[in-house]
C-alpha cells in the first residue's frame, strides 16, 4: 500500500490471470480527500480575491492614487504567486491519488479465495503488503 487508506475497491477474483501492472486494489484515503478539498477551496477563494484586486487595478479609482495602485499590484502579484503555489499542490494531490490504484508487481494467477470479502473496506497502512 502507498498511502494509508481502505480498500474501496477490488478488481480482481479468485483464478483470475494478471500481468505485471494490472490493477488490483483501489484504495481511497480520507486524508487525501480532506486534504484536496482543502486545497480546492483556497484555489477558489484566491482566485475570487485575485478577480477582485484585477477589477480595482482596472477601475479609475486606483488610477488616481499611485501609493493604492502600488498597494493593490503587490497584492495581485502576492495573489499570482499563491494561485501558482496551490496549483503545483494539487497536481502532487493528483499523483498521489493516482498511486492509490495498487497494481501487481508480478505475473501470476490470483489464488486468494473470497478476494472480495477479505479484502473489501479493510483498513491498510502504507508498505503493508
Amino acid at each position: 500500500a502507498p498511502f494509508d487508506g481502505d480498500v474501496a475497491e477490488v478488481r480482481v477474483r479468485h483464478g483470475d490471470s494478471v500481468k505485471v501492472g494490472d490493477e488490483l486494489v483501489l484504495l481511497e484515503s480520507v486524508d487525501l480527500q480532506m486534504r484536496k478539498d482543502e486545497l480546492q477551496g483556497k484555489l477558489l477563494t484566491t482566485q475570487e480575491q485575485l478577480r477582485s484586486v484585477e477589477a480595482i487595478l482596472r477601475s479609475s479609482k486606483a488610477g488616481n492614487d499611485d501609493v493604492e495602485k502600488q498597494r493593490t499590484s503587490a497584492q495581485k502579484l502576492e495573489l499570482d504567486e499563491t494561485i501558482k503555489s496551490l496549483k503545483r499542490q494539487m497536481e502532487l494531490v493528483k499523483q498521489k491519488e493516482a498511486e492509490l490504484s495498487v497494481r501487481s508487481p508480478i505475473a501470476g494467477q490470483v489464488t486468494s479465495w473470497d478476494v472480495d470479502k477479505t479484502l473489501a473496506a479493510r483498513p491498510v497502512q502504507r508498505g503493508q503488503v
